[in-house]
């Protein structure tokens, strides 16, 4: 509450503010200086006369600037168009498809992303190989070096849906020249109704992308050359397989342990058909390979 004495000059305690000094409060902050018609939409939409201390102001504010966000993007993507195509966001990478808005929310994110910043967003499968601009925009992300991490999550996770997902982590200033591949869609506890990522399975995740740790069936980093032959497709199954090897068959052995054991079938027919002829009874009718 200090930043309110700062800005009204007195006791915070129990200060009442007019709405054009809250928007003064929250835009004197310098990152948010550019942002005075979402302050002002974010201040109307308060309820007259409810207590909020300054960090309530400061959260709630960036809860709703997020929404708006997104809303404003949903909607960017249903109405692609020439001026649209020379927004600043989406100019160097192209317009995602209305069929498939995923991309404009990644690139929406990524323009804001500060050079040393680290971006992480969860996504469907589908941006990871589907085709047309979308292919188009994940090929010069790749080869911009803005993708760093691709990270397969179990299936049935969430409420809104029970499809697998993918966490997509991006850098503007990536170093290392390859793609780490993480394929976690084996490692859950199963629910009844939702699975669940222990405590377990999410520090193996974050102890693999930290420390870009290789492991078999698990984990693996990509050198750009391979993912180019693979035309950028980032589809997990092609660089990380849980599928496990069929054990291969000797087909020798298998042969002499099928001759022992028809061996074995003769043996005992033969010893059964003298205990049946000494009982006076018909032997067992013969087989082919009698």
């Amino acid at each position: 509450m200090g930043l309110i004495a700062r800005f009204t000059g007195q006791d915070p305690k129990k200060q009442k503010m007019s709405r054009e000094q809250l928007i003064g409060l929250i835009q004197s902050d310098a990152k948010f200086l550019d942002e005075r018609d979402a302050i002002t939409e974010y201040v109307r939409s308060l309820e007259a006369g409810k207590a909020l201390d300054e960090k309530a102001v400061r959260e709630g504010y960036q809860q709703f600037k997020a929404e708006r966000d997104a809303k404003e993007v949903a909607a960017t993507a249903q109405k692609p168009n020439e001026a649209l195509g020379e927004d600043v966001r989406f100019k160097n990478y192209g317009l995602a498809p209305k069929s498939a808005a995923d991309f404009a929310f990644l690139l929406h994110g990524f323009h804001y992303l500060k050079d040393e910043g680290v971006m992480a967003i969860i996504l469907p499968h589908g941006v990871l190989f589907r085709g047309g601009a979308e292919e188009r925009i994940r090929t010069k992300l790749l080869k911009d070096g803005h993708i760093d991490t691709v990270i397969g999550l179990p299936a049935n996770l969430f409420y809104s849906t029970g499809i697998p997902v993918c966490i997509l982590v991006l850098k503007k200033c990536k170093k290392p020249d390859d793609v780490l591949f993480i394929n976690a869609a084996e490692h859950f506890e199963r629910g009844k109704r939702q699975n669940q990522l222990t405590d377990e399975h999410i520090a193996k995740i974050v102890e693999t992308y930290r420390d870009r740790k290789q492991e078999e069936r698990y984990s693996r980093r990509v050198e750009m050359k391979e993912i180019a032959e693979h035309d950028y497709n980032l589809n997990i199954s092609r660089y990380v397989s849980t599928a496990q090897a069929e054990e291969e068959i000797d087909l020798s052995a298998t042969q002499a342990e099928l001759e022992s054991i028809e061996s074995d079938i003769r043996t005992a027919k033969s010893t059964h058909n003298g205990f049946l002829k000494e009982l006076g009874l018909p032997p067992l009718p013969a087989s082919d390979s009698d």
